[in-house]
């Protein structure tokens, strides 16, 4: 299966092309104008990988687009999910884009500080009730994300929540994905944490 991942250098993008990457997909990457290029170094020399040639006029099997991208009439895919898109996209054929609302990830290369990350301007702290209750690690997001490729039939719009979110149990629930952890938010925290100790003294 092909996939092209818009604005690959995000690091949302990031995460999602590397787990493509890991599960054998071909991967074409749009990197965004308005973020830094070098996550997109770190697969850039992947023979799976390459970056999207406009000219070549490719159809893929699926487009992922994280956030926004002003051209997306001229992308030519059969299924297009949108994650956490700002604007609206009412020109493309609504029967082959899936929205997925995924607000409360955090991971590696986030924007963040020793205490909390940023979510749209926003501090969250990662002591906060917000956090502890609604956070999901990114690389669990990604991976739920490849078994959402491999189903036939997706609603045009799908709300992912933690597992922990309002209490309820991990499980799909009408457009609602509940994700598991696969490790304890606190021993993510802690390794995020530590990424963002060796990043602040190497850049000094």
């Amino acid at each position: 299966m092909s996939v092209l991942v818009i604005n690959c250098n995000h690091w949302i993008g990031y995460h999602i092309v590397n787990t493509l990457l890991n599960h054998d997909y071909l991967v074409e990457g749009i990197e965004s104008e308005i973020e830094h290029d070098d996550l997109s170094m770190f697969f850039g020399r992947n023979s799976s990988f390459s970056f999207y040639n406009k000219e070549e006029m490719k159809r893929y099997d699926t487009c992922i687009c994280v956030g926004d991208y002003e051209h997306m009439e001229t992308i030519h895919a059969d299924r297009i999910i949108m994650i956490n898109p700002q604007k609206s996209y009412r020109k493309l054929n609504p029967d082959s884009i899936t929205t997925l609302l995924a607000s409360h990830l955090f991971g590696e290369w986030m924007p963040m500080t020793e205490k909390g990350y940023y979510r749209n301007q926003e501090f969250i702290a990662f002591q906060s009730n917000e956090f502890i209750e609604n956070a999901i690690y990114i690389e669990d997001f990604s991976e739920r994300l490849i078994h959402c490729l491999q189903s036939g039939n997706l609603p045009s719009n799908i709300e992912v929540k933690s597992e922990h979110s309002n209490g309820k149990e991990s499980k799909e629930n009408g457009d609602s994905i509940y994700i598991c952890s696969s490790l304890q938010l606190e021993q993510r925290m802690t390794a995020l944490q530590k990424q963002y100790q060796l990043i602040k003294e190497k850049n000094k």
